[in-house]
C-alpha cells in the first residue's frame, strides 16, 4: 500500500513540474515581443541621445 502512495506522489510531483515548465515557456512567450518592443525604444533613444550629445 505505501509502495502506491509513493507511486502516486511521485506521479504529481512529474506532473506539477511539467505543468511549471510549461507555464514558464507561455509566460515567456507572452512577455518576449513586449520587451523587445521595449528595448528597441530605449535603444532608438539612447541613439537620439549620443547623436545630440555629440553635436553638443
Amino acid at each position: 500500500m505505501r509502495e502506491m502512495e509513493a507511486g502516486r506522489v511521485l506521479y504529481y510531483v512529474r506532473r506539477g513540474t511539467v505543468i511549471a515548465i510549461v507555464c514558464a515557456i507561455v509566460a515567456f512567450l507572452i512577455w518576449y515581443p513586449f520587451m523587445k518592443r521595449f528595448d528597441l525604444k530605449t535603444y532608438k533613444k539612447e541613439q537620439e541621445e549620443a547623436k545630440q550629445n555629440a553635436n553638443a
